[in-house]
C-alpha cells in the first residue's frame, strides 16, 4: 500500500463502488473511479490495475468469492421487493457476470437466492404482517427459523459456487 497505509484500506474502492452504485450513479463511471482509487493505493497504473482485477475475479477463489459477496449482498445489502432486488442485484454485478462468462444457472441461483431470503434474514414488514395475520407474537421463533434458513441457504450456495468451479 503507498504512504505505509494499512492494508484494510483496500477495500476503500469496493465500499466507494457500493455506495455510488446504491446513489445510482453511472455505473461505467463508478468503475473507473474506483480502479484509479484501487491504482493509487497499490501504486500502479489503471489498466495495470484493471488487468489484476480482471485475473483475480477470473480465478478460482475469485469465482467463488464473487458468487458467495454478490449472494450476501443480495440478502443483507439490499431490501424491498423481490423483483426490485433482483433487478439491483443484477444491475449492480451484470457487467461482471458477462465478463467471467458465469452461466446463467449459478447467476439465476444468486439472484433468487439473494433476493428471497432478505424477509428470513432480519425482521421485516413481511415478517411481522405474516405473525399479525396468524396472530402469533412469537417473534423469536420466527428469527430463529429466518436464521435457519439463511444459513442452510448461504451454506448452499457456497457448495454450490465449489461444485460450479471444479467442474469448470
Amino acid at each position: 500500500m503507498i504512504f505505509g497505509l494499512p492494508a484494510l484500506l483496500g477495500f476503500l474502492p469496493l465500499a466507494i463502488y457500493l455506495y455510488l452504485a446504491f446513489k445510482g450513479k453511472n455505473l461505467l463511471s463508478t468503475v473507473m473511479i474506483c480502479v484509479v482509487i484501487g491504482a493509487i493505493l497499490t501504486k500502479q497504473t489503471p489498466v495495470t490495475f484493471a488487468g489484476e482485477i480482471a485475473k483475480g475475479v477470473a480465478s478460482f477463489l475469485g469465482l467463488i468469492g464473487f458468487i458467495i459477496i454478490s449472494t450476501l449482498v443480495g440478502i443483507f445489502g439490499v431490501s424491498g421487493a423481490a423483483v426490485a432486488q433482483s433487478v439491483v442485484i443484477n444491475d449492480l454485478f451484470k457487467s461482471i457476470v458477462t465478463d467471467i462468462n458465469l452461466p446463467m444457472i449459478i447467476w439465476g441461483t444468486v439472484l433468487l437466492i439473494g433476493s428471497q431470503i432478505t424477509s428470513f434474514a432480519y425482521p421485516t414488514g413481511d415478517m411481522i404482517g405474516q405473525m399479525g395475520i396468524a396472530r402469533s407474537k412469537d417473534i423469536k421463533s420466527m428469527i430463529r427459523n429466518g436464521v435457519s434458513i439463511t444459513v442452510v441457504m448461504v451454506a448452499y450456495m457456497i457448495i454450490r459456487a465449489l461444485f460450479y468451479v471444479l467442474t469448470k
